[in-house]
């Protein structure tokens, strides 16, 4: 007995595991029942309907009692059957289009589940790689009574980095929750996006020169943008800053700012490592980071692309990246232009 119900009971286990399949059969059951309800009275209506007619049509062209009613009775049975084998039909017709309209009506659901429960892993294994350092090296100093001042403080100051780098990470996480759930709208402001872009390249310039960095502005366009100032700061900084982080030393950065049609375009060009093209749909991922060759430079959380196309789809404009693996990365910025 217990051989006949295990493949039963792991079935119950599994559905158990698996809540999103679980509430798809619950749902195909509410869909069902709903839709058994509705057949079910017009299949009564339309029932009592035809009988009356059948009763009626009969009594009046039929004369003797007994034929009407064997009439009656005859016609009532097939019709009967009819409706049962109808129905029938239509039940197992409703059954698969109502399992795939739950499928269908839980796919965004699951979709943003297992990018919540992606993001949180991805999130927390970054969290838990400078907590790995941080206690190795405690643990080891901490083993070994004969060290000098100069490695206490060594060790301090690694710590110090990692707790810097975590912190990076909850405040980038907080940033982002933030651009979900808020709108700013009151503290929107025209922006002359020629000036203000050049502003936030002038503060790259000493990073730029520190990596023997041709950096370069130019400006076709001085229109205006609508917008949040220091989000649309943050937005730049990130792009400029993978820009300058992923691009070697003796290369070359442009940044331009241009009108195209109704919008307001800036252009950041580098001549860096660059990506792969499997990879190019992934960099907006929260906590993505690429190749291999790429993440010999990488130091960052992985979040700063994110940031950036989340704060320049809330102005409602467009993020675009191209790239070549050994070539260099253009990420394109598009922002509605209001003057």
């Amino acid at each position: 007995m217990i051989h006949v119900l295990k493949p039963f009971t792991e079935s119950v286990t599994a559905l158990r595991g698996n809540i999103f399949k679980a509430a798809r059969i619950r749902l195909t059951l509410y869909y069902i029942f709903i839709m058994v309800l509705v057949v079910g009275i017009f299949s009564g209506i339309l029932y009592l309907t035809l009988e009356k007619n059948i009763r009626d049509s009969v009594e009046e062209n039929v004369g003797e009692h007994r034929m009407q009613m064997d009439t009656i009775r005859g016609t009532t049975d097939r019709l009967q059957f009819t409706l049962a084998l109808s129905d029938a039909l239509i039940l197992v017709l409703i059954s698969s289009l109502s399992y795939l309209l739950a499928g269908k009506t839980l796919e965004p659901i699951v979709k943003v589940f297992q990018t919540q429960k992606q993001f949180s892993a991805d999130a927390s294994h970054d969290l838990r790689t400078p907590l790995a350092i941080m206690r190795t090296d405690i643990e080891v100093t901490l083993s070994d009574t004969h060290k000098t001042p100069g490695q206490y403080k060594k060790t301090l100051e690694s710590n110090l980095e990692e707790v810097e780098h975590m912190s990076r990470i909850v405040e980038n996480l907080l940033l982002l929750s933030r651009l979900e759930n808020e709108k700013k709208i009151d503290m929107m402001q025209a922006i002359k996006l020629s000036v203000f872009t050049e502003k936030i390249v002038e503060k790259f310039e000493e990073q730029a020169r520190a990596k023997h960095i041709t950096l370069t502005f130019a400006s076709r366009e001085t229109g205006s943008i609508f917008g949040v100032p220091t989000d649309l700061e943050r937005a730049l900084y990130n792009i400029l800053q993978n820009a300058i982080h992923y691009t070697s030393v003796k290369g070359k950065i442009s940044v331009e700012v241009l009108r195209h049609e109704d919008n307001m375009h800036v252009t950041i060009a580098d001549s860096g490592i660059g990506i792969r093209e499997e990879d190019v749909l992934l960099v907006f991922d929260r906590f993505f980071k690429a190749s291999n060759s790429r993440n010999e430079y990488a130091a960052g959380s992985g979040l700063g692309l994110p940031i950036a196309q989340e704060i320049i789809q809330a102005h409602g404009g467009t993020l675009a990246l191209q790239s070549v693996l050994g070539e260099g990365t253009t990420v394109t910025i598009a922002l509605p232009k209001t003057a």
